[in-house]
This record gives structure tokens, sequence and C-alpha cells, in this order.
């Protein structure tokens, strides 16, 4: 019997500037998933974050960093789980060009980033198609 395929779960990780510290702690946590002995060959863990080591977000002069993130990875909506780190900011202020659905301007990318992705969790799941015997 052949074993079933593993899961693939895609893990967006987002976070402001000044939780480096567990930002980093998050990302080795979701790496060693996949050697975990209860894990290993069950899932598949595909972390999308801008600053995973080898995944490396080119950051041109003519885009914000936002921009270029937004441009060049999955957004979270696109996601299967999303892990949002605060402390004790925000994030950088975004640009004009991101706006909210109300005009308000996004405090910055994570706060895009967390919305994005609370929206696309309370969005209805998409209809399946119906399969016919």
């Amino acid at each position: 019997m052949t074993p079933p395929a593993p899961l693939h779960l895609r893990v967006f990780l987002a976070s402001p500037g000044d939780v480096a510290d567990e930002r980093a702690l998050a990302l080795r946590a979701l790496e060693g998933l996949a050697y975990d002995p209860f894990l290993r060959g069950r899932i598949v863990i595909e972390t999308v974050a801008w600053d995973k080591p080898g995944g490396d977000t080119l950051m041109l002069a003519t885009m914000t960093p936002q921009e270029a993130i937004s441009k060049q990875r999955p957004k979270p909506s696109e996601c299967d789980i999303v892990v949002v780190i605060f402390w004790s900011r925000m994030g950088t202020p975004s640009l004009s060009e991101y706006v909210k659905p109300n005009g308000a301007p996004y405090l910055s990318g994570t706060e895009w980033e967390y919305l994005g992705a609370y929206d696309a969790a309370r969005a209805p799941p998409p209809a399946r198609p119906v399969q016919s015997d």
C-alpha cells in the first residue's frame, strides 16, 4: 500500500522590524517541523518570509519594501497559515498605494498582511465543483 502524499502547508510569517529575534525563532521552529519524528513524511511546510535564508527578495530602488515583497511572494491570503508577531510597534508606515477599503491608509505593511489574511479567513470558501459519477 502506498503511503498518502504529505500534506503541503504554506505558512506566511509577518512582523515589523522590532521582533527580529522572535521572528528568527519562529522561522527556525517552522523549518524544524520537517524533522519532527511525528510529522516527518506527513507534512511539507513551505515558509513564506521575506528574510528566509536562500529566499532572497530583490529590493529594487524603484519599489517600496512592501511592494517588492508583495510582488515576489505569495500573499498571506494565499497561504494556509499566517503567523503575525507584534511587540511594541506596528511597523513602517505604508505609502499611499496601500489603502483600506474605506480609503484610510494601512499603518504598515504588517497591518496590510494581517488584515488581508483576516479578510480571507472570514470569506466564504470557494464553491467546489460537483462531481458526477
